[in-house]
């Protein structure tokens, strides 16, 4: 009987970093197109998750996630395109995520000390699944938070949705240890009980508001003041020099580009986390020889009797 014969689920949280792709980037150029390279590092911000996570065959595991993640941009930190920096357009949006990932161990090291002992182990995965998140868009104006999507800032005719479905790429290492001792010198388990993980997380979403930018500029002239003054906010940057010598008019007049509806817009996190193996005995599934991975299964023989 192995260890993951008895304790299969674990539960725990994680926290770490989180940063989005979308119509405000960092690349200072007018190729943006939603790649990595258009990722702007200063607007990295936080990530917080609580998930149970169930192994119910050797070198799979399904994972259940809660996450809420905060993204941020603006296109301030972008001076090397007039363009965008004169568009002035800045956000934060909170997101919080409910998913459902398999995952796939491509890597399992069951004796990592290499003592035969299996009191250390190293597994790495990729995985993937779906999701289902609410987000909400604000941008800060005038001493305090507004949130964008009831303001409808690119005109009633292109309302939005704040739930809409994702679909997470995962990769990921864990590291998994057992206690043997507790601080009397008594011998505490024999199982492996405690993990900590590393995993990055890329979401493809439908939605191309998580920053409330998309489309066009509607008849400003149509809108409450509050909704007018978030819809274009060109006019704040019109005498610094980096928004160029294009008329601040220009920008914003109606049907002018606002965004790009072309790509959606996608988020990432990587995490760092901590979980505890409970009991179970629902499932048994044989766990192969320490060396399995390395593809050399050595058998014992039976000593011959005289």
């Amino acid at each position: 009987m192995s260890s993951a014969q008895l304790y299969i689920w674990d539960i725990g949280g994680g926290v770490g970093a989180s940063n989005y792709l979308g119509d405000i980037g960092g690349y200072d150029g007018p190729q943006n197109d939603n790649s990595l390279k258009d990722l702007h590092i200063k607007s990295t911000n936080f990530s917080i998750n609580a998930f149970a996570r169930v192994r119910p065959v050797y070198r799979m595991s399904l994972k259940f996630d809660l996450t809420w993640a905060r993204i941020k941009g603006a296109d301030s930190l972008t001076k090397e395109w007039p363009e965008r920096y004169a568009r002035n357009l800045s956000f934060r949006t909170d997101i919080i995520e409910l998913s459902a990932q398999a995952h796939y161990f491509f890597l399992i090291i069951n004796d990592l000390a290499g003592k035969k002992r299996f009191n250390k182990a190293l597994y790495s995965y990729i995985g993937g699944g779906v999701g289902l998140m609410y987000y909400n868009p604000q941008a800060y104006y005038d001493g305090q938070w507004y949130n964008l999507q009831p303001l409808n800032t690119e005109g009633k005719e292109n309302q939005y949705a704040r739930i809409a479905p994702t679909l997470p790429l995962s990769f990921g290492m864990i590291f998994e240890w057992r206690d043997e001792r507790d601080r009397y010198g008594h011998k505490v388990d024999r199982y492996r009980r405690h993990r900590v993980g590393l995993e990055l997380c890329y979401r493809f979403t439908s939605t191309d508001y998580l920053d409330d930018i998309s489309t066009d500029y509607p008849n400003l002239d149509a809108m409450d003041e509050t909704s007018r003054n978030l819809s274009s906010r060109s006019s704040e940057v019109a005498d610094d020099p980096r928004s160029g010598d294009i008329p601040i008019e220009n920008y914003t007049t109606e049907g002018s580009p606002r965004g790009d509806p072309s790509d959606k817009d996608h988020f990432m996190t990587i995490t760092l986390s901590y979980s505890y193996i409970i009991k179970t005995h629902k499932r048994k599934f044989r766990r192969p020889k320490y060396n399995y991975v390395y593809g050399n299964v050595k058998r014992r023989g039976k000593r011959a009797r005289y």
